[in-house]
């Protein structure tokens, strides 16, 4: 049995937004638990292009790990 927490706070400005988002999940008789932590901004060139950043650290009762993401999304 697990258990899974997920919390996200979007705040947009005019052409920018931050992304914070927050997880956990908690594994019985497992030592499989981790925490999550992403913060990921955003900047809207124009309607139809979009580019980001993400980073998030991974915490699993060891080191710290690292991800990340860089994005350009366009729509037609």
């Amino acid at each position: 049995d697990s258990t899974g927490y997920l919390a996200m706070v979007n705040y947009a400005l005019e052409q920018a937004a931050f992304t914070f988002r927050y997880s956990v999940e908690e594994t019985d008789g497992f030592a499989d638990d981790w925490e999550l932590f992403t913060i990921s901004p955003s900047y809207s060139f124009s309607d139809n292009l979009l580019g980001l950043a993400e980073l998030s650290i991974i915490d699993d009762g060891g080191p710290a790990d690292y991800a990340w993401a860089l994005e350009l999304i366009y729509t037609f």
